[in-house]
């Protein structure tokens, strides 16, 4: 396990966030953290975090299916949700459905940033959840 995701588990237990460790980096590849929360809006917001040496990567997959009818619709919500929340990244991917994508530098020695980063992409996707919605019921 890299010495940032064991701090950053370290400061989550500190915090009392449950969390997953879904795999262990070997060979080159990232350790793997998942952390569940119970939104305002969403019922569910599954973060996967990505840990590398430097940096951690954050996913929020699968927060909704968008129909082809709905897509341009939807991209241009998504266009508007950007110049609110700029350094979150918000995307349709090849099944069709939305995902938020943060990359944050993380070291072992400025871990905070690290929890800081997985409360605001928590935030951030519960905040945008209603007006993705309203755009798929539309």
């Amino acid at each position: 396990m890299k010495n940032s995701t064991r701090r950053f588990i370290e400061d989550l237990k500190r915090k009392e966030i449950k969390y997953s460790l879904e795999r262990e980096g070997v060979d080159g590849n990232p350790d793997v953290v998942s952390v569940k929360y119970i939104g305002e809006n969403m019922k569910e917001i599954r973060t996967v975090m990505f840990f590398t040496d430097v940096n951690a990567s954050y996913k929020i997959f699968s927060v909704a299916k968008v129909p082809s009818a709905k897509r341009e619709k939807m991209l241009e919500k998504i266009n508007e949700l950007h110049n609110q929340w700029r350094w979150v990244s918000i995307a349709i991917d090849e099944d069709d459905e939305i995902f938020f994508e943060l990359d944050v530098w993380c070291s072992e020695k400025d871990i905070e940033i690290c929890t800081q980063a997985l409360i605001q992409i928590v935030d951030i996707a519960d905040s945008c959840y209603p007006e993705i919605m309203k755009v798929l019921w539309s």
